[in-house]
This record gives structure tokens, C-alpha cells and sequence, in this order.
């Protein structure tokens, strides 16, 4: 954003005319260049981390995803085993009963 406010300040400074045209580039302070390159290669840093913080975040999220569906699963599974234990012995004893009864 440095850079681009000094160019566009200076566009700005060479298309005015008259009263209302701003100090000459010149004099003001010059662009700091070393600045703005260690500023460049820190953000460039920054934002390097943060991305891979974000896709290490994304792929674990995924994983997690992943088992809750299949630990959800798992239980379906039991409980209609289960149930399906239940009737088999239900319907089991009452055939034994009804046998026992005649």
C-alpha cells in the first residue's frame, strides 16, 4: 500500500495544476525501500504460517469429521443388532412357550 500511495501520489502530483497542486515528490520524504521489503518478507511470513495452520486446521477437521461419522455408524449398527437380537429372542421364547404349552 506504501508503494501504491507514493505512485499514485506522484500521478496525482503531475496531473494538478495550479493552486491546488501538492508538494513536489521531492520533497517529501523518499520511499523507504528497505522498509518496505522487510515489511514485504515479514507479511509473506506471516501469511505463509497461516496457511498452513489453515490447512493443518481443514485436513484435521476433516479427519475428525470422518471418525465422528464413523463412530455414529458403528452405533447405528449396534443398536439395529441389538434390536434385532431383542425380536429374534422374543420371538424364540414365545415358540418355546407356545411348544411348552401343548
Amino acid at each position: 500500500m506504501y508503494q501504491a500511495l507514493s505512485h499514485a501520489y506522484e500521478n496525482t502530483a503531475s496531473s494538478s495544476t495550479g493552486d491546488t497542486r501538492p508538494p513536489e515528490i521531492s520533497t517529501l520524504p523518499q520511499l523507504d525501500s528497505s522498509w518496505t521489503e522487510e515489511t514485504f518478507a515479514k507479511n509473506q511470513t506471516e501469511k505463509n504460517k497461516l496457511e498452513v495452520e489453515l490447512k493443518t486446521y481443514t485436513n484435521n477437521m476433516i479427519k475428525e469429521s470422518i471418525r465422528v461419522r464413523f463412530v455414529t455408524l458403528f452405533f447405528y449398527v449396534e443398536l439395529i443388532s441389538a434390536r434385532w437380537r431383542i425380536e429374534t429372542w422374543e420371538i424364540s421364547t414365545a415358540q418355546q412357550a407356545t411348544t411348552a404349552c401343548r
